[in-house]
């Protein structure tokens, strides 16, 4: 009997993101290039070193990164995949500006009780 090799992958994106996945050697090395998930036994990255580019992943890497985990998630969920011009990638959320924190904070939402008093 020839069974497939496996490797242990921990997804750093998509619907998995923080979890850590058994999958095949093949679909180990794919998740990895494609930017989705880490070796967790690979050796920590050397910190940037002075004098050195280093590039945080860019808007499109980011959202290629976590297509490509929804379409691995749905493999591997047994899932089809959807039919073209359906729903689009998710677009990676915008961080919130100090001023929207404040704003959201300024203006808090009515609770149950005082909707409650208004119907009576």
């Amino acid at each position: 009997m020839d069974e497939e090799k496996t490797a242990l992958i921990e997804a750093t994106r998509g619907p998995y993101a923080g979890s850590r996945l058994t999958v095949s050697e093949a679909e180990a090395k794919q998740a990895i290039a494609d930017g989705w998930a880490v070796d967790p036994f690979a050796p920590p990255k050397a910190d940037h070193v002075e004098g050195e580019d280093y590039n945080d992943p860019t808007e499109e890497q980011i959202v290629a990164a976590v297509a490509a985990a929804e379409k691995a998630a749905r493999r591997l969920r047994g899932e089809t995949e959807p039919k073209e011009g359906k729903a689009p990638p998710k677009k990676h959320p915008e961080p919130m500006t100090d001023d929207a924190v404040s704003a959201a904070s300024k203006s808090p939402e009515p609770s149950a009780a005082s909707a409650n008093k208004s119907k009576k």
